[in-house]
């Protein structure tokens, strides 16, 4: 019996960037010296490596192309962020607001050295397959990131899921630099 696909995680290519590379961001946990929130930018950010469709910096912010976000705009995707930046004006912040829960407990993401003033871990690992909570049906065709940042100090993001139906939409683009991991039921593979 095969598993079934409920959706997709994307990932990308390095951009050989830093979101915050020689700028401090301002709004840290006084105690541990977290970010208080990992999708501010700096909006004097200057992209290394142009060449990609769909891209991460190093602190994992996800850099998309004038191309990416067009033809999202046009297939009516809702509950995406686009933010621009002065020194690389074709190129995107890109966040999704639409949350799904991740499943920490089944996938056994270990969480490390919490902060009781910030309410948030330090280090967060194990991604990797993806467990959805309530999985038992596919996902609409929408973009959405999980409930739960992944990385280490400042360098944390939400993974962002696909339905089917955008994985076909998005393949059939061709766009560069972009990967699809499959998301099985109950996070096993075929």
């Amino acid at each position: 019996m095969t598993a079934s696909i409920i959706g997709y995680r994307l990932s990308g290519q390095d951009n050989d960037s830093t979101m915050f590379d020689g700028v401090s961001p301002n709004a840290t946990c006084p105690k541990c010296g977290c970010l208080l929130d990992f999708e501010v930018i700096n909006p004097l950010f200057d992209l290394k490596v142009r060449k990609f469709d769909f891209s991460y910096t190093y602190d994992g912010h996800c850099i998309v192309s004038e191309n990416f976000k067009r033809f999202c705009d046009n297939s009516g995707y809702n509950n995406l962020c686009f933010r621009g930046f002065a020194k690389t004006p074709a190129f995107y912040d890109f966040t999704v607001r639409r949350v799904v829960e991740f499943d920490w407990e089944s996938r056994k993401t270990r969480r490390e050295r919490y902060c009781d003033l910030c309410k948030r871990y330090e280090s967060v690992a194990g991604a990797d397959p993806v467990f959805l909570r309530n999985d038992d049906c596919y996902l609409n065709d929408e973009f959405y990131g999980t409930d739960i940042f992944f990385g280490s100090d400042n360098q944390k993001h939400r993974l962002i899921i696909i339905g089917p139906g955008v994985y076909e939409a998005l393949n059939d683009q061709s766009f560069s630099g972009i990967h699809y991991k499959p998301i099985f039921k109950g996070g096993l593979g075929p």
